[in-house]
């Protein structure tokens, strides 16, 4: 479940990626990728328990957060 391979903040393993067009940010061998040949666009989704933390990285593009249900702090 760690999406990152460089970073681990203990808890993050809570966290659940899922990759809907594109194969997104995720860094894990083992990620299952739908639609996989879609150059320079990726639409994924994340779950997480409450007080879950995400490990800290960098895109060269930008990252857009809708909350769908629970409530979130960023």
């Amino acid at each position: 479940r760690t999406a990152f391979i460089d970073a681990h903040t203990p808890g993050s393993d809570q966290k659940e990626n899922f990759t809907i067009i594109g194969g997104g940010v995720s860094e894990a061998t083992d990620q299952h990728v739908h639609i996989k040949d879609t150059p320079g666009f990726n639409i994924g989704a994340a779950g997480q328990p409450p007080k879950c933390r995400n490990s800290l990285h960098s895109h060269r593009t930008a990252e857009v957060f809708f909350v769908l249900s629970g409530r979130w702090r960023f």
